[in-house]
């Protein structure tokens, strides 16, 4: 009953936008030019001035009018911010309150605070938020072309890993953590493609694990990839060699008034080591010109210390990656 009453009062009065805004919008317009008036609407005003307009998915057309110059600027929309984040509030039924501004003007604002400058060429106007927006679509969509014979030195840190090893008689180990660094080097040979090879060492931290029971894991390994560059984003496949080290010490008492036990503190402690042959895989998204973020998978199959004890282990990482290059203003 309580969410049918909440629906009808949205239903009924509309939504965050509907609400809160009101039907005309107060645009503030000053310039630089002397004696000025502006026309909006077929209507004059002496600049500074204060205009009221309707909301509107439509451009407006203004005109700057001087003693020395005549000048035609457009105002373009955009939606605005009640529209897209007041109408969370309502919670549960905000895609009925969206609905619902759609069909309404008012979800659409101009710039409040218009300056026609007449020393600027630009006479499109727009909204802080649609500079905003294309400014972030700008950083999206920038590519960062690179040549052949690029040379990169990388970095990478380990934001989280996920381990999985098969022990065989033991059960097995699945653990997440964060710690890690790999170092490597990448070549490309042309502009959308390059080798990398990168040393790495990672081991899941817990600061908690080293007093009494604990279970460690350590893997060091290399690892040779052949990767793709598709504007911001790189992919790659290739082989790995691991060494991975997993001990595992247990420390309990029994009960003293158990006179069949003779004593009463014990320590037990597992080890395994393994060398490993596998599979790599990786994915990269580009923020900057050095920064980086992805997932790199590794996969282990042969184990060649025993070729007959070999089983699917896996290591996955959430990287950041800083790549530098020595040549890239040379070539």
């Amino acid at each position: 009953m309580k969410r049918t009453l909440l629906l009808l009062i949205i239903l009924t009065l509309g939504s965050c936008t509907t609400i809160f805004n009101k039907k005309n919008h107060t645009l503030s317009i000053t310039t630089n030019a002397a004696n000025a008036k502006v026309k909006v609407n077929d209507s004059l005003y002496q600049l500074p001035a204060k205009v009221i307009v309707k909301h509107s998915k439509k451009n407006l057309p203004i005109e700057l009018i001087s003693d020395s110059l005549t000048k035609k600027y457009t105002l373009k929309p955009s939606v605005n911010y009640k529209f897209l984040f007041g109408n969370l509030l309502f919670l549960d039924f905000f895609p009925v309150a969206y609905i619902t501004d759609l069909t309404n003007q008012k979800r659409f604002s101009y710039q409040q605070k218009v300056f026609l400058d007449i020393n600027d060429s630009i006479n499109i106007i727009k909204t802080n938020t649609t500079k905003k927006f294309e400014a972030l679509k700008h950083h999206f969509t920038k590519e960062y072309p690179v040549k052949k014979g690029e040379i990169n030195f990388t970095v990478a840190f380990s934001l989280l890993t996920n381990y999985h090893f098969e022990l065989g008689e033991q059960p097995d180990i699945n653990k997440t953590g964060f710690g890690g660094l790999s170092l490597g080097l990448e070549y490309f040979y042309n502009n959308k493609n390059y080798f990398a090879v990168n040393f790495n060492a990672s081991s899941p931290f817990d600061p908690f694990e080293y007093f009494e029971n604990y279970e460690r894991i350590n893997s060091v390994g290399f690892g040779i990839t052949h990767n793709y560059k598709i504007k911001r984003f790189s992919i790659g496949y290739g082989l790995n060699y691991t060494r991975n080290y997993w001990v595992k010490h247990t420390e309990y008492y029994t009960d003293p008034e158990d006179s069949a036990n003779q004593h009463y503190y014990f320590e037990e402690t597992f080890k395994r080591t393994n060398k490993r042959l596998g599979a790599t895989l990786n994915g990269y998204y580009q923020f900057t010109s050095y920064l980086y973020l992805g997932l790199n998978y590794n996969q282990s199959f042969l184990n060649l210390g025993s070729p007959n004890d070999s089983h699917f282990d896996h290591v996955i990482s959430m990287d950041l990656v800083f790549k530098f290059s020595p040549n890239k203003r040379k070539l």
